[in-house]
């Protein structure tokens, strides 16, 4: 037997029958697992570090390799079974090597599914670890024979090649879709979303969708271009039919073709069901995370008389459940509405991170569109959801009433026993503070003001009830209002009543939101002003220590005019005097120091406060430039403020090759799982005034990308190909991988990321980061070898955080 050098977690290698212009694998070799993931910044993975260093080459039967627990690991055949799948226990976090004979040169869309992701020739590619069966890729196959690469995740994975017949195609297995609501609007435009592949080496420049209604009226909407071998999710613009009194559903005609083109390349029909606006129906709107086209579900009010405005209750799914499920799970309810959002995808981000902002941009969106009682807001939430609820609780307090968590787990580390303890290594803590926000117990104390209802059955084998009860234990400890029912011999999910609970509906509504400045007494504690920076008017604008607990306790004296506070880590604060008498004299006492007879000023603008060693000063309204909410940080921060991938071009080929190909894979990942869509642009393509305003990723270096000298001159950080300078030091070496995150200096309010590295291997070493996975974080920045692939975070060469005025931080970081 040979032996290999790198160990794999699993390898297959598969021959391909073709049949007629479809190619399927048929037979394959197995190797069992070796590698470590999980919710880690860096996974360790032998494969993956073999890869990268170019050591890495095809497998034969009967190969002996060796893992990270240096156990040997044959190969072994296996074959497809009659559904299509490969499966195997040995698929479990493992590799799949595909090897495929194209007869020509060509293109073809890659429908595969059970895996994390794919290399094709080289190049990474999304997977569909959730098998929902809707990623279809174009891809390039060579005259000869191609190899395939897959990460398999879940034991089973399946996979077929399809020669493409077009320039571009639509893919309609997955429609972001509305309802058509009688009465509504006609001048209301009502989006969706389609994904179109272009299936060829040019961009796809000046197309367009054409929807045509059962009227025969079109609408049209200009495509942005799409990258070659690319898949974007568009808008698109539904044409207005009224519908019949008894009429259920219309049927609109997608036509997908060039501008200048009357017959279509590609076209499908889609159904919208047509509804009341008193039914549970869907409705979209338009994401400013990204620019896509989002949907959420509501099931209105159907009042019995009474005049008041309903209550409004946001409701979050579950992991793998619709939010129009969610919704639908509801009986409509005299008093409220209900309005479930989708974590942007039915598993999407745990509703943290991106999950946790289109949880907040629906409940903007949709306080908005339906009357309600701004005293009567309430959150709830089953499963995932309840966890979710857990998170928004302790994260946004003076936005709800009351909240129900519903069979749910409080955070990563009580659930999936992750240690959250402090690190004790500097370089660990750096990393452990970036997700700061997702540890919900060290924010508990923020629950004091709200009613908490925990529902839970006693026999979930899903959630196991511990999770409720260790929530009971640390709100006995200090909470007033809250209540508890474990239902007995209820399991994860018992019917609608599960999250349907008349008593917890019962308690939310006993609940009401007082008034700003009404509440004489409260603490607020924050992880990150970038996730949630006030309560009740008060504002902590920047800490003194990045990403790590910034606390306020507030006493309001609204006979005498004062208010009194009490800081831990807070560096700058902004103080709104509500409930006070804004025409007398106000007094504020910070941290016993007395700012007596401040005259709230005409503008409206709050009174500022600064800490120095000296103590508290007040001052004018920060600088843009300083942290603070609007741009903080960390890395993650970045991917939003509808962001640009601007790839670099100004390298080699293969330099070129790579930022394309990495951008691209971050655009599928953030589609797949985030239902996203993202702008890719090359950087002789960029100007920063075509994007003004807007979050910019860049992929490479300054040797490799044309947009680095334009946004990124006098950052403290400078990577080229062989280096990269912090501050006065440089670490050479043409295998380091960086990722860092820094203000527009052209912007108020906007962040440059950098995704690149020195040389391609160290390029290379960003390709599979799980920065799109939450739970998982990286501080500012962060600079990183080879090592990591087999050691973990152990092989980062250095990483910190910035000052507040994004200045290195030597007290602060590892370098």
């Amino acid at each position: 037997m040979r032996r290999s050098l790198f160990a794999l977690n699993v390898f297959i290698l598969i021959s391909a029958s073709i049949f007629a212009e479809t190619m399927v694998p048929t037979e394959a070799l197995a190797v069992g697992p070796v590698g470590r993931y999980g919710r880690v910044p860096f996974h360790r993975d032998p494969v993956h570090h073999a890869l990268i260093m170019g050591d890495l080459r095809e497998p034969v039967e009967g190969d002996v390799l060796f893992g990270l627990d240096e156990a040997q690991h044959e190969w072994h055949a296996v074959t497809v079974n009659e559904e299509g799948w490969f499966e195997s226990s040995s698929l479990r976090g493992g590799y799949a090597w595909v090897n495929v004979e194209a007869d020509a040169a060509g293109t073809y869309i890659l429908d595969a599914s059970g895996h994390g992701m794919v290399y094709v020739n080289g190049e990474p590619r999304m997977g569909d670890l959730y098998e929902t069966g809707y990623v279809k890729l174009p891809v390039s196959l060579k005259a000869g024979q191609n190899s395939l690469l897959f990460h398999v995740t879940r034991g089973r994975f399946r996979a077929s090649l399809r020669r493409a017949e077009a320039a571009a195609a639509l893919n309609p297995d997955d429609l972001t879709l509305p309802d058509r609501l009688r009465n509504e609007d006609p001048d209301e435009d009502l989006l969706g979303a389609v994904p179109v592949m272009n299936l060829t080496a040019d961009p796809l420049i000046a197309w367009v969708l054409d929807v045509e209604g059962p009227n025969g009226a079109i609408k049209q909407t200009a495509l942005p271009t799409i990258t070659p071998y690319a898949m974007r999710k568009v808008p698109i613009s539904f044409p207005y039919m009224a519908p019949g009194e008894d009429e259920t559903e219309q049927t609109y005609r997608i036509r997908l073709k060039p501008k200048d083109q009357d017959e279509p390349v590609d076209e499908i029909s889609v159904m919208l069901r047509v509804r009341d606006s008193t039914d549970t129906h869907r409705r979209t709107f338009v994401s400013d995370i990204d620019g896509s086209v989002q949907y959420y579900a509501v099931t209105p009010a159907k009042p019995d008389g009474d005049d008041a405005p309903p209550a409004f209750v946001l409701s979050l799914h579950g992991a793998g459940v619709e939010a129009q499920n969610q919704a639908e799970a509801y009986t409509a309810k005299p008093w409220c509405t209900i309005v479930a959002p989708t974590n942007r995808r039915p598993f999407g981000f745990d509703w943290e991170d991106w999950g946790r902002w289109d949880a907040l941009e629906v409940w903007d969106e949709a306080l908005r569109r339906f009357p309600h009682d701004p005293h009567r807001v309430y959150l709830t939430g089953h499963s995932m959801g309840g966890h979710g609820t857990w998170h928004l609780g302790v994260t946004f307090p003076d936005r709800f009433a009351a909240i129900g968590p519903c069979a749910g787990w409080p955070s990563f580390g009580t659930y999936a026993l992750r240690d959250e303890s402090e690190a004790e290594e500097p370089l660990e803590a750096l990393f452990h503070r970036a997700i700061a926000p997702s540890r919900t117990l060290d924010l508990v104390g923020n629950l004091a003001v709200l009613g908490v209802y925990i529902l839970h059955g006693d026999a979930d084998r899903s959630v196991p009830v511990e999770q409720a009860r260790r929530m009971r234990t640390e709100l006995g400890a200090f909470h007033p209002n809250f209540a508890y029912y474990e239902k007995p011999g209820g399991g994860h999910w018992w019917g609608d009543d599960s999250m349907d609970w008349p008593p917890l509906f019962a308690f939310l509504q006993d609940n009401t939101l007082p008034a700003p400045g009404e509440r004489e007494s409260f603490t607020f504690t924050t992880a990150s002003p970038a996730v949630s920076s006030h309560f009740d008017g008060i504002h902590i604008h920047t800490p003194r220590r990045m990403m790590e607990l910034a606390s306020i306790t507030v006493d309001r004296d609204h006979e005498e005019n004062r208010i009194t506070l009490s800081t831990d880590n807070v560096a700058r604060i902004a103080i709104e005097p509500h409930g006070l008498d804004t025409k007398r004299a106000i007094e504020i006492e910070l941290d016993e120091q007395l700012f007596p007879e401040l005259m709230w000023p005409e503008k409206g603008e709050p009174f500022w406060f600064q800490y120095n060693n000296d103590g508290w000063t007040a001052t004018e309204r920060p600088a843009p430039l300083v942290k603070g909410p609007h741009r903080f940080g960390p890395f993650k921060e970045a991917f939003q403020n509808r962001m640009v991938f601007v790839y670099g071009t100004a390298g080699t080929e293969a330099e070129t090759a790579w930022a394309y190909a990495k951008a691209r894979f971050d655009a599928e990942s953030f589609w797949y799982r985030g239902n996203g869509a993202v702008d890719l642009v090359s950087d002789d393509a960029f100007t920063p005034e075509a994007y003004a305003g807007r979050n910019i990723v860049l992929y490479g270096n300054a040797d490799t990308n044309g947009a680095w000298s334009a946004l990124l001159p006098d950052a403290p950080i400078q990577a080229c190909m062989d280096g990269v300078r912090i501050g006065e030091r440089v670490l050479e070496g043409d295998a380091l991988g960086l990722l860092f995150v820094y203000p527009r200096h052209d912007c108020d309010r906007s962040s440059v990321a950098v995704v690149g590295g020195t040389g391609l291997e160290g390029m290379a070493l960003t390709e599979r980061l799980p920065y799109f996975v939450s739970g998982v974080g990286y501080p500012d920045w962060a600079i990183f070898g080879s090592e990591t692939l087999l050691d973990g975070i152990s092989g980062v060469r250095a990483a910190g955080y910035f000052t507040k005025t994004w200045e290195l931080d030597p007290t602060d970081s590892t370098y």
